[in-house]
């Protein structure tokens, strides 16, 4: 009944405007556990084509922001995604990120900056392709990160998300992400390998996963369990994460 509300209440937004909707929950269970919610939203502007999905045939153009919440680490991200065509994307974004926790059990926080903010600027590419059941996604993304240092302590900061050490101030960020997936038991079952490099600190992220991605209505599950690396937090561990994101408007875009 909740949810029904809630729907009626944004398609009525909708009818005057091209918004879209999604609200959605993530956790993961290496090095910590690691529980956040988040809600997307955009709005869609076909400019040619017909914006119809089944049809890939037609370019957009998405202002969108997300905010997520872990309850003491929060952010908002603001960007601007421009697709030529519905499966290649080019976005420019700032992304503010506020941490008011220092007990990760993979810092210690005297000698590392935990609390505090990181600004990230930066210019994300994305791809996507599609065909006789087999699906490919790749993302690539360019970041300038400042940080916070009220203080002027000059220690190296966390970057929590990657179990990870950035340089006191500003650093450089390159990320990737590779997606493989084909369908199978009702869903689509693949493997994910994400990678992030910190230059001036020259410390680096791996996460690779086997994943399984169910769609159910306006609803998609997934579960993947794999290996988390990072060169701060030595040694291999063993990761699972859950997601789950919930379409209460739909959108244009295909990924």
């Amino acid at each position: 009944m909740l949810k029904k509300t809630i729907v009626l209440f944004f398609l009525s937004i909708s009818a005057h405007a091209n918004f879209d909707l999604t609200l959605g929950a993530a956790a993961r269970s290496w090095p910590s556990l690691g529980p956040e919610v988040n809600l997307e939203s955009g709005y869609n502007f076909v400019f040619w084509g017909e914006g119809n999905k089944r049809n890939p045939l037609y370019g957009l153009i998405r202002p969108s922001f997300i905010i997520r919440s872990a309850a003491v680490i929060n952010s908002l991200d603001a960007r601007f995604e421009f697709y030529p065509i519905s499966f290649i994307s080019l976005a420019l974004g700032h992304k503010y990120i506020n941490s008011n926790w220092d007990r990760f059990n993979f810092y210690d926080c005297k000698k590392v900056r935990c609390k505090g903010e990181i600004h990230r600027d930066y210019l994300e590419f994305k791809m996507a392709m599609s065909f006789s059941g087999i699906t490919t996604v790749g993302k690539i993304l360019m970041s300038r990160n400042s940080y916070s240092d009220p203080n002027n302590e000059l220690k190296p900061v966390a970057e929590f998300r990657y179990a990870s050490l950035a340089k006191n101030g500003s650093d450089q960020m390159y990320s990737s992400r590779y997606i493989l997936g084909y369908k199978a038991f009702g869903g689509m079952i693949g493997i994910m390998a994400d990678y992030v490099n910190f230059e001036k600190s020259d410390e680096t992220y791996n996460m690779d996963l086997l994943i399984y991605a169910h769609k159910r209505e306006s609803s998609t599950y997934i579960w993947g369990i794999g290996q988390f690396v990072s060169t701060h937090w030595s040694g291999r561990g063993l990761i699972g994460v859950f997601q789950i994101k919930t379409n209460f408007l739909p959108t244009k875009k295909l990924f």
